[in-house]
């Protein structure tokens, strides 16, 4: 490819044809020849252009703004080479690709050139070169004739044009293009008015009012700013004497901010309502700053008082008392006071109160003492709690006994009923007491072996209960229930000795031990001893002797019944079985019995007991054997029986045997028979019929 060529001639006439008025256009017209292999290129190109420095290493332009570092652009522009020669305008926008224009600041720089990138769709783009430097344009010679009104703010630098720059009256509105002076075309020091004589004054318009919208005034040190559609002054700025700012609502143009920076000393802000009541006042004097806020009708309701000797705030109620006042320096420390609605005291806060620690006060509604708090009193805080009548009720104490905590509680005429202690002697210690002061309960956290204790007391002080959690280093519990003598009357043994069980030994007035529970006798298994006067053991009640029970006396008194009797399964052949049937012995099924039916029936086993209110005296059997069954069968003693008085009357002293009447039996009236068939004898008689006869059982 050939490297194209800049034709500053076809730039310079384009230039020429302009109106001499013309602004200058973002443009440049290039044009440019392309050969491959040696032949001019006919057809659609792809181009991509940049200008950059002379050493090619910055961008100062690109067709599509992206080029860096003299890098190459991301968008490419088609244009029509016909034979090897191309036309562009640089800069020009409505080329597709082209869609930056090219800034008048590129050429502030004296080394600009131009860079292309070309693709004939076949090799890919590829850049030419050299650049080629940017030479003068037609444009330029435009700079020795400026007409009127062509010099505007974006052809003057920041600073450029100064007091020193232009002729007094020189410059008047008709040389001045409309805008055309703005911050940017000033310089840092502009006077308005003379120093000596003339107050100088700057207007801004732009209200739908046809006023000012900004106003700058010398002769009061004012500046204000105007309402955009009713031109009424919404803020004032000024400072003849000391420096106000002053700003106005939108509603009656009513003054609602207020800020002075001086005002009896120091300065101060007022916030008004749009009705010109006064809702916020806050100064600085030489001693104090002052916050206060109010209410619709002008009261005060709040109020931050911050002076020499401390600062205060202050919250007022409804009524205007003060509802809650906090004092920055109360005798030396701050302090909080929650008031009721006439002004009196009902919560005080004091950070130096008793020994230099705080201090809560709280007081009842007729103003006596309901709680005091102390964060110091002797090392420890302190509380205390009062009834309707001041009466102290409640005491904590954060460095009681021993130093641990400490809690008291009176009753209600003043005596203390309970004393808790956190430390005593190591343990926690519970005292409940009586009206009269005594003890009468004492929970010891810390007792014997370091188990808890506790004790009870009776009416006239003497120890009735002693309960310790640990009798001995390795032992469980111990109580001792003791007589109105101090004596005692019960001991009640977790274990007795180490893997012991438990035991309750009861003493008699004396103090010695005339009962005895034990739970582990040694066998695992427990026994109950019962001892006389002499402390000699009679009765014994031991639940394991070879894996059997068994009581030991030398007498046994039974009260409940009045026959011995075991138990035994009778086969009734659906006859209903009934207490005073006489039974005997089943021959069909072994240790089993049957109501009698035959006569003098030498099987003849006993009588079913329970029958005419007499119970058993003592009832035998072994459990899952032979000797077991439903029915208790008196074998010996007084029972009632059935009996049938058809074969003779009976009478008391008449042996009984078995009749032919079920279950029942009769008097004995052939001896000879009767042998080896007796039941009893009659205790009672039965003249005629059936009924009950009291029968002493005696099998023979």
């Amino acid at each position: 490819m050939t490297i194209p060529r800049l034709f500053v001639a076809g730039i310079l006439v384009s230039g020429a044809l302009l109106a001499s008025h013309a602004q200058v256009p973002q443009l440049i017209h290039y044009q440019g020849r392309i050969l491959t292999a040696g032949t001019n290129f006919h057809g659609a190109g792809q181009f991509k252009f940049a200008l950059v420095n002379g050493s090619g290493t910055v961008s100062f332009w690109s067709n599509d703004g992206s080029s860096a570092g003299g890098g190459e652009p991301t968008a490419a522009v088609s244009l029509g080479v016909s034979n090897g020669l191309y036309a562009v305008l640089l800069g020009d926008t409505s080329l597709g690709g082209m869609s930056v224009a090219i800034p008048a600041t590129v050429f502030t720089n004296s080394d600009v050139r131009l860079r292309v990138w070309f693709n004939d769709g076949v090799t890919g783009f590829q850049r030419l070169s050299p650049d080629q430097r940017i030479a003068a344009v037609g444009y330029a010679f435009m700079a020795a004739n400026v007409p009127d009104g062509v010099i505007t703010s974006n052809k003057l630098a920041a600073g450029a044009v100064t007091t020193a720059k232009i002729a007094d009256g020189a410059i008047t509105a008709a040389k001045l293009a409309s805008n055309s002076v703005t911050s940017v075309q000033l310089g840092d020091s502009i006077t308005l008015g003379d120093p000596s004589t003339v107050s100088g004054q700057l207007d801004i318009y732009r209200t739908g009012a046809g006023t000012p919208a900004l106003s700058l005034a010398g002769s009061n040190s004012r500046l204000s700013a105007y309402g955009s559609s009713d031109g009424l002054e919404r803020l004032r700025l000024y400072g003849p004497s000391w420096g106000e700012l002053m700003l106005y609502d939108n509603i009656g143009n009513d003054l609602t901010v207020d800020l002075r920076a001086n005002n009896d000393g120091g300065g101060s802000l007022y916030l008004y309502h749009s009705n010109n009541s006064a809702r916020a006042y806050l100064t600085a004097s030489s001693t104090a700053g002052d916050l206060q806020l109010l209410t619709t009708n002008g009261t005060v309701r709040a109020r931050l008082y911050g002076g020499s000797t401390g600062s205060y705030l202050s919250l007022y109620t409804a009524n205007g008392s003060s509802g809650l006042y906090l004092d920055g320096d109360d005798g030396g420390a701050g302090s909080i006071a929650a008031r009721n609605t006439n002004g009196s005291d009902r919560v005080f806060i004091d950070g130096q109160g008793n020994n230099g620690g705080g201090q809560i006060n709280v007081y009842t509604g007729d103003g006596q003492y309901a709680a005091i708090l102390y964060g110091d009193v002797n090392g420890g805080a302190q509380m205390y709690l009062y009834n309707t009548n001041g009466g102290l009720r409640l005491w904590l104490d954060g460095y009681g006994s021993s130093g641990g905590g400490q809690v008291l509680l009176y009753a209600n005429d003043g005596s203390q009923t309970i004393n808790l202690q956190g430390d005593s002697g190591g343990g926690g210690l519970i005292e409940v007491k009586n009206t009269n002061g005594s003890t009468r309960a004492l929970l010891d956290g810390q007792g014997s072996y370091g188990g808890g204790d506790l004790y009870l007391y009776d009416s006239d002080g003497t120890q009735t209960v002693y309960l310790q959690a640990a009798y001995g280093s390795s032992l469980g519990a111990w109580m001792q229930l003791r007589q109105a003598d101090g004596s005692t009357g019960v001991e009640i043994f977790a274990e007795n000795y180490a893997n012991d069980g438990g035991l309750i030994s009861v003493k008699n007035a004396a103090g010695a031990e005339r009962l005895e529970l034990d739970g582990d006798d040694g066998d695992g298994a427990a026994a109950i001893r019962l001892r006389n006067t002499n402390g000699t053991t009679t009765i014994t009640l031991d639940a394991s002797v070879g894996g059997n029970g068994r009581i030991t006396t030398q007498e046994l008194q039974i009260t409940g019944g009045s026959d011995l009797s075991e138990q035994f399964d009778v086969n009734s052949s659906g006859q209903p079985v009934q207490p005073g049937m006489v039974v005997c012995i089943d021959p069909a099924r072994p240790g089993q019995l049957v109501p009698s039916s035959t006569p003098y029936d030498r099987a003849v086993a006993g009588v079913i007991s329970g029958a005419g209110g007499l119970n058993t005296g003592l009832l035998m059997g072994q459990a899952g054997t032979k000797a077991d069954g439903k029915h208790p069968v008196a074998l010996t003693g007084r029972v009632y029986c059935l009996a049938d008085a058809s074969t003779g009357p009976i009478q008391p002293g008449d042996l009984l045997t078995t009749s032919a009447t079920p279950g029942h039996a009769m008097k004995v009236t052939d001896p000879t028979r009767a042998q080896g068939a007796i039941l009893g004898k009659a205790m009672t008689g039965l003249p005629t019929g059936r009924g009950l006869v009291l029968v002493l059982v005696s099998l023979q």
